[in-house]
């Protein structure tokens, strides 16, 4: 789970703070994640680096100032898992199901396909997907490229097999299209039934 991004349209609160019902949306995630996932493992930034949770790995980007390209490559170095999910904790809406359609999904290829990814009105949802390790050498040369404006995670896409998951196969496991939705705005956080207090000016 990717956990280092600052809310720069929330007056720069750690995004993995915000709360919903009380619980910040790093213990909600990492709860909902607990009920699939072998292991768990967030990637934060220096600010939380040294943060300790109980059976969880945190690591922080390998690089700072590299987006959630490094982010994807800082956790799948450090993942035990040949296949991995990867999301953003500012994603509160985890659909078990569609999660579980998407492994299986995954391991149809053979072998496993190295990214499965959900294609919505021809966009990619490159936080709510499946990694294999055997994407890193792709993404090193990404990350190693002079070109800043392919660093996008999409853009390792072509060096790897990727399997798009269409809006047809997502729709019987998650309807609302609700585990796309993520947090960056006052708005966003209220649409989400969380909590302004805490944040800056308020």
């Amino acid at each position: 789970m990717l956990a280092g991004g600052r809310g720069t349209r929330l007056g720069g609160q750690e995004k993995a703070a915000l709360e919903i019902d009380g619980r910040s949306l790093l213990e909600t995630r990492i709860d909902a994640l607990r009920e699939v996932c072998q292991e768990i493992v967030v990637v934060v930034n220096q600010r939380f680096a040294s943060r300790r949770i109980p059976g969880v790995q945190v690591v922080q980007d390998i690089r700072q100032g590299c987006g959630p390209l490094m982010g994807l490559y800082s956790g799948l170095l450090a993942s035990r898992s040949q296949l991995n999910f990867v999301t953003a904790v500012d994603m509160p809406f985890f659909k078990a199901g569609l999660f579980r359609r998407l492994l299986e999904l995954a391991r149809e290829g053979r072998p496993v396909w190295d990214v499965t990814i959900p294609y919505i009105r021809k966009q990619y949802e490159p936080l709510f997907a499946l990694y294999a390790r055997t994407c890193l050498p792709a993404v090193e040369e990404l990350l190693a490229s002079p070109q800043p404006g392919g660093r996008r995670i999409v853009a390792f896409f072509p060096k790897v097999r990727v399997r798009r998951v269409a809006a047809a196969e997502i729709i019987p496991y998650d309807a609302g299209m609700i585990s796309f939705f993520n947090i960056n705005t006052l708005k966003d956080l209220r649409a989400a039934g969380g909590s302004e207090q805490g944040l800056p000016g308020r």
